[in-house]
């Protein structure tokens, strides 16, 4: 990428300069030979004035040489001719002649366009002219003043400046500008170099970027300010990294709930699938006596029922474990919600004679939240308060209200736990067998997934053989 996106730019970066130079050499080359041209013609016309006037103040057609030369020595042509022409169409030099051997002497053996413009001169016009042709064998711009005594047109006066000489004086300009442009030609190549070297420094960053995501590295971040198209491709890159880590995590997270899964179901299932087959093996090789035939169908049926119920603790751990799963959120009135909870509640502790102790204060507690979800999580809490609790005791429900949150803690006053078991509180499988026979260590744990799930703080304080307290910050 470097080699072939370095040498692209450093080519165009070449073309587009020679491009330019040959275009500002050939703007400028036109407009320094009309200036220079222009400069020369006016030079011709200012000095043709004074030879005129020079000459016009002798008795003669003559002009001192001094005097001419000095006149002459401004105008910075080599190839210069002066030249007179009289009335009678005599051609007469008064410098030696450089410029074209051949010069013609008749005025009547020019060309009749040459005629008319020398004619032009002698009528008294003063002109500039590179179409009088036939005098020399070259090109040249020539200046005609016309020399006058006492109003009257005594001859004419010409200078005469090769157009090869003129441009001459253009040409060590033009050297100094090709040599201009060549050094910064030359310069500029440099500078293309190491501005593309520049150029391509972050597409090179980002095509690595790409490679490593392309590896399955997506912890990749390009650090581009640039506030242009490569600066939004290094943005767009940063982002497809992010989404693709989100997803290579959350893919991760998948199968690690499926394994997760697989994990609980055997883990679950092993001890009451063993169970009814140890019972339904002994009735079929009749190892058990008829009359203990209900006890062991209550036996299976009693195993049937808890591998229903943890089932649906699966199920339920499974969906809100999953990321895209949504609960049903609507606004409630966590009031209502209680008082399901306290209903329900009463009757499940009945069964070992324990008593509910509610106080739950009086206001208006609106909520968003999935409400059976909710009442699932507030009955676990409940249930699990009683199954660690004696028969005969006391269970709480407390609720207030702090600040802009909602207070509601769940009190038992049965064994409690060390800080150690606190803090495994929340995990599968962390249960006391012993005094839970019954559960499957999954109770507590769908209990903080849906406090999860509602952006509901958990706490717990507990102290053994005093008790335990489930605590639920719910903001409003």
């Amino acid at each position: 990428m470097k080699q072939g996106i370095t040498r692209k730019l450093i080519l165009y970066f070449i073309l587009v300069i020679i491009v330019f130079a040959f275009i500002i050499g050939g703007l400028f080359g036109i407009s320094v030979r009309r200036a220079t041209r222009t400069e020369i013609e006016q030079l011709l016309l200012n000095q043709s004035t004074k030879i005129a006037d020079a000459i016009e103040n002798n008795d003669k057609l003559s002009i001192d040489r001094a005097e001419l030369n000095s006149l002459l020595s401004r105008i910075n042509v080599d190839d210069l001719q002066v030249w007179i022409v009289s009335p009678e169409g005599a051609i007469t030099t008064i410098t030696e002649t450089r410029m074209g051997m051949n010069m013609m002497r008749d005025y009547f053996a020019l060309s009749k366009g040459t005629q008319e413009l020398l004619g032009q001169v002698l009528a008294g016009e003063q002109l500039v002219s590179d179409r009088i042709r036939g005098v020399f064998n070259t090109e040249t711009v020539t200046v005609g003043t016309p020399i006058e005594v006492n109003g009257q047109v005594i001859a004419a006066l010409f200078i005469s400046a090769s157009v090869t000489s003129i441009n001459a004086l253009t040409s060590s300009t033009i050297r100094i500008l090709v040599l201009s442009l060549g050094i910064g030609i030359i310069f500029a190549i440099l500078l293309g170099y190491f501005l593309s070297l520049k150029f391509v420094k972050p597409l090179n960053r980002a095509n690595e970027a790409i490679n490593s995501l392309a590896l399955g590295d997506y912890e990749v971040f390009l650090d581009v300010k640039q506030k242009d198209e490569i600066g939004q491709l290094s943005n767009n890159i940063n982002s497809l990294a992010k989404r693709l880590d989100d997803a290579s995590k959350q893919s991760a997270n998948l199968e690690k709930m499926r394994q997760n899964f697989i994990a609980d179901i055997t883990h679950e299932l092993r001890t009451p699938v063993t169970i009814i087959r140890g019972l339904a093996e002994g009735v079929k090789d009749q190892i058990y006596p008829i009359e203990d035939s209900p006890k062991i169908s209550a036996q299976i049926i009693h195993e049937t029922l808890g591998m229903q119920r943890l089932i649906q603790d699966l199920l339920d751990l499974s969906k809100l474990e999953d990321p895209d799963f949504k609960l049903d959120k609507h606004v409630i009135e966590l009031h209502d919600v209680l008082d399901d909870v306290v209903r329900s509640a009463r009757a499940l502790l009945e069964q070992k004679q324990q008593t509910l102790q509610v106080q739950i204060e009086a206001g208006t507690w609106s909520f968003s939240g999935d409400a059976q979800r909710l009442k699932q999580m507030f009955i676990a809490t409940l249930d699990n308060a009683s199954k660690f609790s004696p028969e005969k005791s006391t269970v709480e429900l407390l609720a207030r209200q702090e600040g802009e949150m909602v207070i509601i803690e769940v009190v038992d006053h049965g064994i409690g736990m060390n800080e150690l078991k606190q803090k495994e509180l929340f995990q599968r499988y962390k249960k006391e067998s012993q005094n839970n026979p019954n559960g499957n260590g999954l109770g507590l744990l769908i209990v903080s997934k849906i406090a999860a799930n509602h952006h509901i703080r958990l706490e717990v304080e507990s102290q053994l053989d005093i008790g335990t307290t489930i605590r639920f910050k719910i903001p409003l």
